[in-house]
């Protein structure tokens, strides 16, 4: 997995984003998403002085890890092939692992 680590303390806060694409049949019918490789996503990370941003690329199962030596609250943007979602105000708590999934449309 990919990621970014502010430090290296057991008690950090982590997130695991998972990046899934909609797809339709050729009758435009709702097939199961797929996992993205390669989607690009930003995590902007509320500290008392602004945001820090990060950047992180999906692996091959669509997912990349984050994390961070604070509990904060981020917001998420993933982008791929022109498709995007923005997702914000996800909580990060220090020693526990968050969980989020972001669909992109076809």
């Amino acid at each position: 997995m990919l990621g970014f680590s502010s430090c290296n303390s057991d008690e950090v806060a982590k997130t695991t984003i998972t990046v899934l694409q909609q797809r339709s049949d050729i009758n435009g019918d709702a097939l199961r998403p797929l996992p993205v490789e390669g989607a690009n996503v930003r995590v902007y990370v509320e500290i008392p002085s602004g945001f820090e941003d990060v950047q992180l690329v999906t692996n091959v199962v669509g997912i990349v890890s984050f994390e961070y030596d604070l509990p904060v609250v981020i917001s998420i943007d993933a982008e791929y092939l022109g498709a995007t979602s923005i997702g914000n105000g996800l909580p990060m708590e220090a020693g526990e692992t968050t969980y989020r999934t972001i669909l992109l449309p076809e």
